[in-house]
This record gives structure tokens, C-alpha cells and sequence, in this order.
């Protein structure tokens, strides 16, 4: 159980982070209003994930997403096609991964990316994989953090295979 907690304490920081991000760049516009980047964006907000029992609802995301899509539309000038919403039943850890490589791959030079997640997260210690996990690269960070996204299909924290469902940084 403290595994779980800590997993959901760490989550709420990622999010609080997130939307501390998004209000910095919101409050940033009017001094950017006289020149406006070129943005291309992926968003992705995920409510109702598939396992309820491991990873509670919110209410948030959905909206998150809708909101700061609006907000680079109107604000930023932005138009649709530079921006893609994952819609929440494909936002597993593939459908994520090839929306980052289709947002890395479709920018142009000078374009402003924006690659924006609304959901649960969490971290996990990096100096020694968790056992059974299997992740494509193994890179220890400093803090000896991995932070990761979780996917709409991920299992409960405590499992294994929560590695092949989660989207680590």
C-alpha cells in the first residue's frame, strides 16, 4: 500500500507541474501577442482509464485538453491541423509513443513544439529496474527518478507489467 501511495503522491506532483506549465504559458501570451509562434502540438488527456481499481477517474483531462486547444487556436493563432488531440481510447503506451514520433517527425524549423499529457503519472527509482520490468532503454537520471505517463490500459502499480503500459521520460 505505501508503494501505491507513494506511486499516487508522485502523480499529483507531475500533474500539479503540468498545470503550472500551462499557466505560465497561458499568462505568457499577452506579452508574446505582438509576435506569434508557429506551434504544432500533440495533446493527450486521459479520464477514464480501463482499470479503475488501479488508476481512479478524472474529471480534469478531458477539459485540460480541450481548453488549451482553444487556447492555441485563439490566442496563438494556431490552426486545427497543427494540432492533434489523441482521442482517450487510443492513448496507450504505443498510441502515445507514435503520436511523439509523428510530432517530431511533422515539425518544421523554428516552430514552437508542444507536447502536453493530462492524466495520472507517476515515478519510479531508475537505479535498478523494477524486477520482471523490461524497458526499452535503461538510463539512470540524477535525482534517480524515472518520471512516467500512464497509459489508459495500465495495470495497478504494483505490477510488473505496468512497465509495457506506461510511457517513461
Amino acid at each position: 500500500m505505501a508503494l501505491i501511495s507513494r506511486f499516487r503522491r508522485k502523480g499529483r506532483q507531475i500533474l500539479n507541474l503540468a498545470v503550472a506549465g500551462l499557466l505560465c504559458t497561458t499568462m505568457a501570451g499577452p506579452v508574446l501577442a505582438d509576435k506569434k509562434p508557429q506551434i504544432r502540438g500533440f495533446l493527450v488527456g486521459i479520464g477514464a482509464y480501463q482499470n479503475p481499481d488501479a488508476w481512479s477517474p478524472l474529471e480534469g483531462p478531458p477539459n485540460d485538453v480541450a481548453r488549451l486547444k482553444k487556447t492555441l487556436m485563439s490566442r496563438f493563432g494556431t490552426p486545427d491541423d497543427r494540432l492533434v488531440v489523441l482521442p482517450e481510447s487510443q492513448a496507450t503506451k504505443d498510441g502515445i509513443q507514435q503520436g511523439l514520433l509523428n510530432l517530431i517527425e511533422s515539425a518544421q524549423p523554428g516552430e514552437t513544439v508542444i507536447f502536453y499529457y493530462a492524466g495520472h503519472g507517476f515515478a519510479v527509482d531508475n537505479r535498478q529496474p523494477p524486477e520482471g520490468a523490461v524497458f526499452e532503454k535503461y538510463d539512470p537520471e540524477d535525482d534517480g527518478l524515472d518520471e512516467c505517463l500512464v497509459a489508459i490500459d495500465a495495470t495497478k502499480p504494483d505490477d510488473p507489467s505496468l512497465a509495457d503500459r506506461v510511457v517513461r521520460d
